[in-house]
């Protein structure tokens, strides 16, 4: 009998700590069922559509530069390796996930 309790490891990048300014640039969560090898773990991993950054503190800045080239990128019609989307697909996804 497996006693492990499924968890989701969730994981956001914003533009800062302040909770009432930073905006969110990434979401990205691990669903472990305690029986599955971690590469077969179900996930999302997505980039957020921002219009423009209102508010950015530098070290968050520099930390997710990535991020932004990725926006960029998506804007520029290129490939990238990480869904750019808005804020409610990652929410549909999420629950998708978790709806098990």
């Amino acid at each position: 009998m497996n006693r492990y309790r499924p968890y989701i490891a969730l994981d956001i990048e914003t533009t800062g700590l302040n909770t009432r300014k930073a905006q969110v640039l990434q979401v990205a969560a691990v669903l472990d069922d305690g029986v599955s090898p971690i590469e077969e773990l179900d996930r999302i991993n997505y980039v957020i559509k921002q219009d423009e950054i209102n508010y950015g503190e530098p070290y968050a800045l520099g930390m997710n530069a990535w991020i932004f080239q990725m926006i960029k990128d998506h804007k520029d019609k290129k490939e990238t390796r990480i869904p750019v989307v808005n804020q409610w697909q990652v929410f549909q996804k999420f629950f998708e996930l978790t709806d098990r």
